[in-house]
């Protein structure tokens, strides 16, 4: 009885990860950027080390996007 649960649970598990793997193929992505829109980081003081790292997040967001960034701001207080 217990190895009939355990299958049973198994193979309800891989049949819901299995669908939700075909609707996720089917549906287009709402979040993309349209052709030529970029986003731009202004910060206050851009050779300050604590942006970098926040900006290579932002980097790889707006490559899952499909958008241009930019990193801007003035070189010294």
């Amino acid at each position: 009885m217990r190895k009939f649960l355990s299958t049973l649970a198994i193979a309800a598990a891989a049949s819901t990860c299995f669908g939700s793997m075909q609707v996720r193929a089917e549906t287009p992505n709402p979040f993309k950027c349209e052709p030529g829109e970029k986003y731009v980081m202004n910060v206050m003081v851009s050779g300050v080390e604590y942006w970098f790292p926040v900006y290579e997040m932002f980097k790889q967001a707006g490559q899952q996007f499909g958008c241009e960034t930019a990193y801007t701001g003035t070189p010294e207080y």
